[in-house]
C-alpha cells in the first residue's frame, strides 16, 4: 500500500496525497501484482521497453469504471518503486540518488495535471528507471546506451557499440553551466568503474540542441543558450509541426495555433514568432567528452 510518507519523499504535491491514497485503496490490489510481474522481467531496457505498453494497458484495464486512466498508470509505477529501492540498496547506491531518480515520477505527475487536468501520469519513460540504466545525478539525468556511429576529438574516439551516457534535462531548477558541470562530475564519479580512462562520453538528443532554435529562439546569453554551447552538434532532424516542446515552454499542447500561449518572456515570444513563421520543430544531437580528472570538457 502506498503511504503518505512515500509520496512525501518522492515530492508529490501535498494537495494530491488524499486522491492518490484513495485511488490506491480502490485499485491498488489489482495493480500491485502487475507491477510485481513487470519488475520480475529481465532487467534490460530493451526487454522492459517492449513489455511496458502491455503492462500499462493491463493496469488501465483492471479498473474500467475509473474515469482517470492517468491515476491507474501512476499507481502502476508507484508500485514498482519498492523493488527499485531494494535494488539500489543491494548495489550500495545512495538513498539520495534513489530518491532524486524516482522524483521524476512526481515531476511527470505535475506535467499531467498541467496538460490534462488530472492527477496521474501518461509517460512510458519510466521503463528506463526500472531497468536500472537511468539515474538522476545533480541537475541532469543520465542513462546508459550504446553508440551507433564514430566520433573523434583530441585523440579520443567513440565507435559503434561503445558505451555512452545519454543526458536528459528534467524540468525544475535553472539550467546553469555550473550545475551542468557539477552533474557531469557526479556522473563521472558514479560511472567511473566502467569508464575507459578519465573520459565520460555524453550524448544528448533534445530540442534544446536544435540549431535553428539556438539561432532564432534562445535568448542571447541565457542559460538555455549556454547549455547548447556545451555540445558539439553532430546531427539534427526535423519533427514537422509537432512542437512538443510547447508543453515545457508554455505548459500547453500545440494544436496548430499559438493563440492563448503566454508571451511574458523573451523565450516564449521568440518561440511564438518562430512557430507562426511556418518553420518546423526539431531536435539536435550533441556530444560532450568530459574529462573527470581535470573537471573540464575537451
Amino acid at each position: 500500500m502506498i503511504s503518505i510518507e512515500d509520496l512525501s519523499k518522492l515530492e508529490f504535491d501535498e494537495d494530491d496525497f488524499e486522491y492518490i491514497i484513495q485511488s490506491d485503496k480502490k485499485y491498488g490490489d489489482k495493480i500491485a501484482p502487475l507491477s510485481a510481474l513487470f519488475m520480475a522481467l529481465p532487467q534490460t531496457a530493451d526487454h522492459k521497453r517492449s513489455a511496458c505498453a502491455d503492462f500499462v494497458k493491463k493496469a488501465v484495464e483492471t479498473a474500467p469504471e475509473c474515469d482517470n486512466q492517468y491515476i491507474l498508470q501512476l499507481l502502476f509505477w508507484l508500485y514498482c518503486v519498492p523493488f527499485a529501492k531494494e535494488y539500489y540498496k543491494q548495489k550500495n547506491i545512495s538513498e539520495e540518488i534513489f530518491y532524486d531518480t524516482m522524483k521524476d515520477i512526481s515531476c511527470k505527475t505535475r506535467d499531467c495535471k498541467k496538460l490534462h487536468g488530472k492527477v496521474g501520469t501518461y509517460s512510458p519513460w519510466f521503463y528506463l528507471h526500472f531497468s536500472y540504466v537511468y539515474f538522476a545525478l545533480g541537475r541532469l539525468q543520465f542513462y546508459i546506451e550504446n553508440y551507433h556511429n564514430t566520433y573523434e576529438k583530441n585523440g579520443y574516439t567513440i565507435q559503434t557499440g561503445d558505451r555512452i551516457y545519454s543526458c536528459h534535462i528534467p524540468s525544475g531548477s535553472k539550467l546553469t553551466r555550473e550545475k551542468c558541470m557539477e552533474s557531469f562530475q557526479k556522473a563521472y564519479e558514479f560511472f567511473s568503474d566502467e569508464l575507459t580512462g578519465d573520459i565520460l562520453p555524453v550524448i544528448c538528443t533534445s530540442w534544446l540542441l536544435y540549431p535553428p532554435y539556438k539561432e532564432r529562439v534562445f535568448p542571447k546569453g541565457s542559460n538555455i543558450e549556454s547549455f547548447a554551447n556545451l555540445f558539439d552538434i553532430i546531427g539534427q532532424y526535423e519533427t514537422g509541426f509537432r512542437f512538443s516542446e510547447a508543453e515545457l515552454i508554455f505548459g500547453a499542447c500545440y494544436q496548430g495555433s499559438t493563440e492563448g500561449f503566454p508571451a511574458d518572456n523573451s523565450l516564449r515570444r521568440n518561440m511564438i514568432e518562430y512557430m507562426n513563421s511556418g518553420e518546423k520543430s526539431g531536435h539536435g544531437i550533441g556530444i560532450i567528452l568530459y574529462d573527470g580528472k581535470q573537471k573540464k570538457i575537451l
